[in-house]
């Protein structure tokens, strides 16, 4: 775990509770309170990260998010980045992963990868499975929505939160509240200190839903001090009247170096309205017929035929394919090869030849 993970998981609620001012404790009840109101929905986010100060981001990717109480649905398009798995800077191709919770039955998880290497040489694959709630938190990767604003850390991070992990934890000491501005909005800054010793600040407006504008905790680890924020601009969703996120930005700095920051634009297609329940479903993922699908079936792997599941695997299975990262031979690479086999099986036969000249030579014992 890396040492953003750790600071940040650090401050997620514990069982021991603390003195709060009523005032905040309210607000804060009345923000988490907004935000689990909202039920459903359709959103499409875009994601650009950028590293230590680059110009043009690292990684680019466009999230559609479908969303009906506990069914979410993650469903990203991107590239591969240059700086990172599998580093080739050949992969041009859109790629696609889906994850999705409680999906095509309750209590199950799909996570789809089209991914096909280099060379063709991956299969895309599916895994459907039931959810472990003893699982690693990070095993499981669709974020739900309602969390962006409301918690400190990248979009990829979510997934491993809760919406309580900073607003209303528990395990915070020093807290205190006083009037503030956020770019000339009226707001209410909560400041406290985790339980990694961080200094933290949460900014909620009231008159928007309520809702956060701003998280920041900063502190000191391994020889840096380190700063993290996420700020959020809102807007107002209409009919349902819901203030939602309309930019969410995070940034971690160390020693006021800016080392990450990703900036989040948020298109609500709807919310608080009803959601296509084929969303959920493999018939509405538009997921290619033949794909591999493991861990459903505990006999064996299952593919997906464009329909439904059927019992067996797809041909693709079954037959040899090429390493990963194998570039075909041309003709000119194959004649060493060639020649070099040729030799070694003329080789070959002159030792059996010559085998047998000799043990045709050989004297033969007599009969007694």
């Amino acid at each position: 775990m890396n040492l953003l993970v750790a600071l940040l998981l650090a401050a997620a609620p514990g069982p021991v509770a603390s003195d709060f001012p009523p005032d905040a404790a309210a607000l804060e009840k009345a923000v988490l309170d907004y935000r689990r109101a909202i039920q459903n929905g359709k959103l499409v986010l875009t994601q650009r990260t950028y590293l230590e100060g680059e110009a043009s981001p690292s990684r680019s990717r466009v999230t559609t998010i479908w969303f009906d109480g506990t069914r979410i649905r993650n469903d990203a398009v991107f590239r591969f980045a240059k700086s990172e798995p599998p580093h080739r800077e050949s992969d041009e191709a859109p790629h696609r992963e889906v994850y999705c919770r409680n999906c095509e039955f309750d209590g199950y998880y799909i996570d789809y990868n089209s991914y096909t290497g280099q060379t063709g040489d991956v299969m895309p694959s599916l895994h459907l499975e039931r959810l472990d709630l003893n699982a690693d938190r990070n095993r499981y990767q669709a974020v739900d929505p309602r969390l962006l604003g409301v918690v400190l850390g990248s979009f990829p991070n979510l997934s491993s939160y809760r919406l309580d992990a900073n607003v209303g934890a528990l395990d915070r000491k020093g807290v205190t509240i006083q009037n503030d501005t956020w770019k000339g909005v009226e707001c209410r800054r909560i400041d406290f200190k985790n339980p990694a010793g961080m200094d933290g600040r949460i900014w909620i407006v009231p008159a928007w839903g309520p809702n956060v504008v701003r998280i920041q905790t900063e502190g000191d680890g391994r020889g840096h001090h380190y700063l993290f924020s996420v700020e959020s601009e809102y807007q107002k969703i209409e009919p349902s009247g819901i203030w939602y996120p309309q930019t969410c930005t995070f940034e971690r700095r160390a020693d006021n170096k800016l080392e990450e920051k990703e900036e989040i634009g948020v298109q609500v297609l709807s919310m608080n309205e009803p959601v296509d329940p084929n969303a959920f479903r493999l018939a509405g993922m538009e997921i290619p017929a033949g794909t591999y699908v493991a861990g459903f079936r505990a006999e064996g792997p299952s593919t997906w035929n464009g329909k439904e599941l059927v019992p067996q695997a797809p041909p693709d299975l079954l037959t040899n394919r090429a390493k990963p990262g194998a570039v075909p031979w041309t003709q000119s690479e194959k004649w060493p090869y060639a020649i070099g086999s040729l030799i070694l099986a003329l080789f070959a036969a002159g030792a059996v030849w010559l085998y047998t000249i000799s043990n045709k030579h050989k004297p033969r014992p007599e009969k007694g």
